[in-house]
């Protein structure tokens, strides 16, 4: 019974920090200010805190606030749950239903708010002087004109962007980050797409772009995870630096087949990131951490220009009981850590390896991971 009243503190604690639709009932917020002395009181003061907050964000699910507590306090003490495991189960599956239902009418209502506001902004926007609308429902205004070559859809691009809702929300900044975002043009959205292939390099766009093109009725990551809603029109300053020729680059690499070294980068998880939106987002830091017990990984062989390089890469996991690797070949795979402790896991192709420290703890009710790595170029054969 224990272990049942663990999960459905763990999916209350989900559903409310993941994606946040329920609140209390209102009461008075206690008179008497705890005394924080030490980090074990903030610590835990900070956790209800939070938690309290998101629960009481949005759309309302009416919850006792004391029981809330006291679930807490029987949950921490590991004390006999007021439920029995057949009444947890049926309770929490009624709860997420009710979730379910609130989150969808919710999803609703602003798809219909954020459509009618995108439509009359739209048409107010197009009779706007040096406001172009192509037939596609796309909208675009010249910041500055540019002369360089313009991309096409298999080129990858460089450049500086900030991005908006209608009302000036800003969602996303790769100035505000003081560092210009580089990506593949075919995985953006489609106003992107169509936008950028028009634009020299150089040249300073205003975009004002309908959910037809953007990310449409459901959002991008859906309610909750995102400032950018359902059907919502998107407004982007671009900036277009420069244009990378992927398909160059490619034959280039090839012409020298040579492993010089294995970069490896790991996959960002959508959930617990906001505003990242531009397709899969993959970063390679000095130490990588997560709190996801699966890692998507992604390598990449180079040679000694540094340039990608066709490769046959072979994943080893020196414990398998803890890591497990799927599949054990290719560029991109799964990292499943099975338990805590210390392992390592190579990469490996054409006698040049990189060899990844992985340690995992659980904390809490969630596991740590903590991932490095240390190149190994020349083994010695075998």
């Amino acid at each position: 019974m224990k272990s049942t009243f663990a999960v459905f503190t763990r999916t209350v604690l989900i559903l409310a920090l993941a994606s946040p639709l329920f609140s209390f009932d209102e009461k008075a917020a206690a008179e008497d200010k705890p005394l924080l002395q030490d980090q074990k009181a903030k610590k835990s003061y900070a956790v209800g805190l939070q938690l309290g907050k998101q629960i009481n964000a949005s759309a309302p699910l009416e919850l006792d606030a004391d029981l809330v507590s006291r679930g807490v306090k029987d949950g921490l003490a590991g004390a006999e749950p007021l439920l029995t495991d057949a009444e947890l189960k049926t309770t929490m599956e009624a709860l997420q239903a009710d979730a379910r239902t609130k989150q969808q009418e919710l999803l609703k209502q602003t798809a219909e708010k954020n459509k009618t506001a995108g439509e009359a902004f739209l048409s107010a926007n197009k009779a706007k002087e040096g406001v172009v609308t192509l037939e596609s429902g796309l909208q675009y205004k010249i910041l500055k004109a540019g002369d360089g070559k313009k991309p096409t859809i298999n080129d990858t691009v460089v450049c500086h962007y900030r991005g908006t809702l209608i009302d000036g929300t800003e969602f996303d900044s790769s100035i505000a980050r003081n560092r210009p975002a580089t990506f593949a043009l075919k995985q953006v959205i489609k106003g992107w797409i169509e936008a950028l292939q028009l634009m020299p390099v150089g040249s300073k766009w205003q975009l004002f772009i309908p959910p037809s093109l953007a990310y449409g009725e459901k959002g991008p990551l859906g309610t909750g995870r995102s400032k950018i809603g359902p059907n919502a029109t998107l407004i982007f300053e671009v900036e277009l630096l420069s244009v990378q020729d992927t398909v160059a680059a490619g034959a280039a690499a090839a012409a020298d087949k040579g492993v010089s070294a294995i970069q490896v980068a790991f996959k960002l998880d959508p959930q617990l990131t906001q505003g990242l939106y531009m397709g899969e987002r993959w970063v390679s830091p000095p130490t990588y951490t997560t709190t996801l017990e699966t890692v998507q990984a992604r390598a990449q062989a180079v040679d000694s220009k540094g340039r990608p390089t066709n490769a046959d890469l072979k994943w080893i996991p020196s414990d398998p009981e803890m890591l497990t690797v799927s599949p054990s070949e290719g560029q991109e795979v799964k990292i499943a850590v099975k338990r805590d402790g210390q392992s390592t896991l190579k990469v490996a192709s054409q006698g040049v390896s990189k060899e990844l420290l992985i340690k995992a703890k659980h904390e809490g009710n969630s596991m740590h991971i903590e991932i490095s790595g240390a190149q190994v170029a020349n083994e010695p054969k075998r």
